[in-house]
């Protein structure tokens, strides 16, 4: 589903009026590599995912210890490899950051919520 430009931007955005973040599940995307062979390598995987639409993968963020390394050159590595394009980061990111102030993340910034 992560890949499915067809689904999450047509169905879901368009047809169906959702409106906020597109997250995975855990290792989702990873799985595009390593269960599904749908990509050959995380960029590969990761700039599917953003290019289809999908804003955010727990697997894309997690720290080093993670299987995928380095916790940000996954889709730098992606963008490098023209695999992505900025503007697909900028969308995610803005999707991302809109779908936290929506549901209050940001209105107490000395919370621990």
């Amino acid at each position: 589903m992560c890949a499915h430009e067809d689904l999450i931007n047509k169905v879901m955005r368009n047809e169906l009026g959702m409106v906020g973040a597109v997250i995975s599940d855990g290792d989702t995307v990873f799985d595009f590599v390593g269960g599904h062979n749908y990509s050959k390598t995380p960029a590969e995987a990761a700039g599917a995912a953003l290019n289809a639409g999908c804003d955010q993968s727990w697997d894309m963020n997690l720290p080093p210890a993670n299987r995928m390394g380095d916790p940000n050159g996954t889709v730098a590595k992606a963008l490098q490899q023209n695999l992505t394009t900025l503007d697909a980061i900028h969308t995610s990111a803005a999707n991302t950051l809109r779908q936290r102030f929506r549901v209050g993340l940001y209105d107490n910034p000395n919370s621990t919520k």
